[in-house]
């Protein structure tokens, strides 16, 4: 009975576009004001960021302190800026250039940085937005955005953990610096002139119109990420409404980037593109030792680019999945398991979207439809690890695939959760008391004790450099280990607290993602389909 409920609200809940930022929607309808041109410095340091509270209850800034914290001092360790020679002398006549919002905590005061945010808060369930950002003021000069705001609604985000707290309050302070369709056409380009219409292209690619950002770093950047050289730049998001298309990265091709218009944030990389588009703004210098390498699609070639995701009902990539029967699936990144996100829609798809005989079925949107494995067990976070499996979790852990079994022959696939060790060559990979040594992609291996076989994974992929957990709060993530060595904890107890005694409990399915947080926001974020609006 349990199992049908969790389907049902799988399903139910999936299938919805939860509206979880309205920037551009606020731009639109009040654009930002223009502001004195201060004088600024000839030369690069690092972005000074102050921030007002005075909007928000003592509660909520005791709650939420920390994550915009870690999102400003991510930019300001990635991000440099011509700074301001002088402050300014806040009073209630500035509130004219903070989109009308009262500032208290500046009252008064001589302040020195080069960004100002205000946060406010909302407690509304009948919005579907979690959170939403604005700038409200620009340079009169350069048009660089100074003043902006994030606005979160404590409806939902009272109930997030860290991880998504330190994702949403990061994607929303990088719309308010400036990325955000409204603002790319005022980005300055090698001749010293404002790009206007000129960042970006149409083209029809997929039998898709397609939007590409072609300024000079993102295309270098995209090109050598994915190894394509014919690619004319990065894809936009064209899914969703005004506050999703063109002010994020298409999620087909960046589908764990932090500027995806999905919650992927479980494991979700601050890429080098987000970085390469503030370089073309000229407005900042990015340090790309803070960006990490994206894992999906790396490497994939112009292939991943140019062909539909399925032809002749397979898969061109293991970015991509088609097998709905299994049990459970490793995700693109091997750090978690889940399920092939693959349904029949109460109506056709569109025909471009259209990928099966069946017209009905397809994957997720902002996929443009195409089905992927969407994570809900995480192997580095607290949980049930199944011990049929033998499973277990922990730092070095990832996700493997097979029908092996201490217990029975399956004939299904399942995924689960094991430590590995990496060398050059091969991957070691650890369950209960065997060590299984994969030396060549996608062979089958008995495992003494076991029924069936585990299939070896994409050795190089498995291998690859992960994302720090909670992105190592804005210091810096190197070789998937923070640099501030306190950061480096997986064991995240605000998600352990209410982990059942009894794991073995046969009403709770194996592949439930034991949360705190599992509730009808957490399921979706935690299969990785909360829509970013």
């Amino acid at each position: 009975m349990f199992k049908f409920i969790l389907l049902t609200l799988f399903l139910n809940f999936v299938q919805s576009e939860m509206r979880f930022c309205g920037h551009d929607e606020l731009v639109r309808q009040d654009k930002p004001k223009r502001f004195l041109a201060l004088e600024r410095d000839s030369s690069w340091s690092s972005l000074r960021v102050e921030a007002d509270w005075s909007n928000m209850s003592k509660e909520s800034k005791a709650k939420y302190s920390q994550y915009l914290e870690a999102a400003i001092d991510y930019y300001a360790n990635a991000l440099k800026v011509h700074r301001y020679l002088e402050g300014l002398n806040w009073d209630s006549n500035s509130d004219t250039y903070s989109c009308d919002l009262s500032a208290k905590d500046f009252y008064g005061k001589y302040i020195e940085a080069d960004y100002y945010v205000l946060l406010i808060e909302t407690f509304d369930s009948s919005q579907s937005f979690a959170a939403r950002a604005s700038s409200c003021a620009q340079d009169s000069a350069t048009k660089q955005p100074i003043i902006g705001f994030i606005e979160i609604n404590t409806a939902y985000t009272d109930d997030y953990d860290s991880r998504l707290l330190v994702a949403v309050l990061t994607h929303e302070f990088t719309h308010a610096l400036g990325f955000s369709t409204s603002f790319f056409p005022y980005f300055i380009d090698q001749n010293g002139e404002m790009y206007g219409d000129n960042f970006y292209i149409n083209e029809t690619v997929r039998d898709t119109p397609t939007v590409y950002m072609i300024t000079p770093n993102v295309v270098k950047r995209a090109r050598e990420a994915f190894n394509c050289n014919s690619l004319p730049g990065l894809e936009l998001e064209t899914q969703g409404g005004s506050g999703t298309a063109y002010s994020h990265w298409n999620s087909r091709i960046a589908f764990n980037d932090l500027m995806n218009p999905q919650a992927v944030f479980t494991d979700f990389v601050y890429s080098e593109f987000t970085l390469a588009a503030f370089e073309d703004s000229s407005w900042y210098q990015p340090d790309y030792s803070y960006a990490q390498t994206i894992n999906f699609g790396y490497k994939e070639g112009c292939n991943f680019h140019e062909k539909k995701c399925i032809i002749n009902d397979e898969p061109i990539s293991r970015m991509f999945c088609n097998d709905t029967h299994a049990e459970s699936l490793c995700t693109h990144d091997y750090l978690s398991r889940g399920k092939c996100y693959l349904i029949e829609n109460s109506a056709a798809l569109p025909k471009e979207y259209q990928y099966y005989s069946d017209p009905n079925l397809g994957g997720n949107k902002l996929t443009d439809y195409c089905p992927i494995v969407a994570g809900n067990f995480n192997c580095r976070l607290p949980g049930c690890p199944n011990s049929d499996f033998m499973e277990e979790v922990c730092e070095n852990c990832r996700c493997i695939e097979g029908t092996y079994s201490l217990t029975k022959n399956y004939e299904i696939t399942h995924a689960a959760c094991h430590k590995i060790a990496c060398t050059d060559n091969f991957v070691e990979i650890y369950i209960g008391d065997n060590i299984i040594k994969c030396i060549k992609t996608g062979d089958m291996m008995d495992v003494p004790g076991f029924h069936g076989k585990l299939k070896c994974p994409d050795i190089e992929a498995i291998c690859r450099v992960e994302p720090c957990l909670n992105n190592c709060f804005g210091t810096e993530c190197s070789s998937g280990v923070c640099a501030d060595s306190s950061l480096n904890n997986y064991s995240d107890c605000n998600l352990c607290n209410d982990i059942p005694n009894d794991c073995n409990n046969s009403d709770v399915p194996s592949n439930y993602n034991y949360s705190k947080y599992s509730g009808f926001w957490e399921i979706l974020a935690g299969l990785g389909l909360l829509i970013i609006a």
